[in-house]
């Protein structure tokens, strides 16, 4: 277990090394490890069907640590004619960098067609 000056030494540099996130993304996983925390991970497993609310867009990145793209799939199975949109890449903020997110985003929450399972944006 570390001590609160060295997670905040610790936070500090990851987010000198990338400025963009914080150090969000990567000090997730080293202060979790950094502090013990007990319970072991887990494979996400969807749980009960949601009867009566309407297919979702779920947007995941590839290789996001904090939420691993599986997790997405897990929602879907949660809520029937979900679709998985999946973007190359490991961050957050989809939206803001890949027109073809955008794109299909905007066409859900406007028509709502949902794009082909299965699609994946790498811009």
């Amino acid at each position: 277990m570390c001590t609160f000056a060295e997670l905040t030494s610790l936070h500090a540099e990851l987010a000198r090394i990338s400025p963009h996130t914080g150090g969000a993304v990567r000090s997730y996983k080293a202060i979790a490890g950094c502090v013990g925390w007990p319970a072991p991970a887990q494979p996400v497993k969807a749980g009960a069907p949601v009867h009566g609310a309407p297919p979702a867009l779920i947007v995941r990145s590839t290789h996001q640590a904090l939420a691993p793209y599986s997790a997405g799939a897990a929602m879907a199975a949660q809520l029937p004619g979900s679709v998985v949109l999946g973007r190359e890449g490991d961050d957050h903020s989809m939206f803001l960098v890949s027109k073809c997110v955008r794109e299909a985003t905007n066409r859900y929450l406007t028509t709502p067609a949902l794009p082909a399972p299965g699609t994946t944006c790498t811009d």
